[in-house]
């Protein structure tokens, strides 16, 4: 794994790189406090722009616990069995799969969802503070 210091603090974010194919298939992000542990996959036309909007979250860093965002598309021909080598050590606490995108449909308004249910999640999990985050019920949705 390579390793990427975010510039704010002791966090850190690592690349998951497939044994196979050499090229990045996902991400590990936080585990600099303990914490849940959430699996987010995605396929990269949308996993990889709501990750590039997770790093310009200033207080990542203090995120509680780790987020792992796989790229579906690109595990390897052996279904990701390379990846076992990457897979958390503890149980996973939630799983979001985000949409898969069509072509036809709008991106930066997937992007835009997907990002606020990421941390959506982490806030429900006590991962982040939330500040600023909306939930479901204060959304209007009356079945969350």
């Amino acid at each position: 794994m390579i390793q990427r210091p975010i510039n704010a603090a002791p966090c850190f974010v690592q690349d998951i790189i497939s044994p196979t194919t050499g090229q990045i298939c996902g991400y590990k992000l936080g585990g600099a406090k303990v914490g849940p542990s959430v699996l987010v996959a995605a396929h990269s036309p949308l996993g990889t722009p709501v990750y590039n909007q997770l790093m310009q979250l200033n207080t990542l860093p203090w995120m509680w616990g780790t987020l792992y965002l796989i790229l579906l598309d690109r595990l390897d021909d052996n279904n990701g069995a390379g990846m076992l080598n990457y897979a958390p050590q503890q149980p996973l606490d939630e799983i979001l799969f985000l949409p898969h995108i069509h072509p036809y449909e709008p991106m930066q308004s997937a992007v835009q969802d997907s990002y606020w249910n990421v941390l959506r999640l982490c806030t429900k999990l006590g991962m982040i503070a939330g500040r600023g985050v909306k939930m479901p019920t204060e959304m209007g949705d009356k079945n969350a």
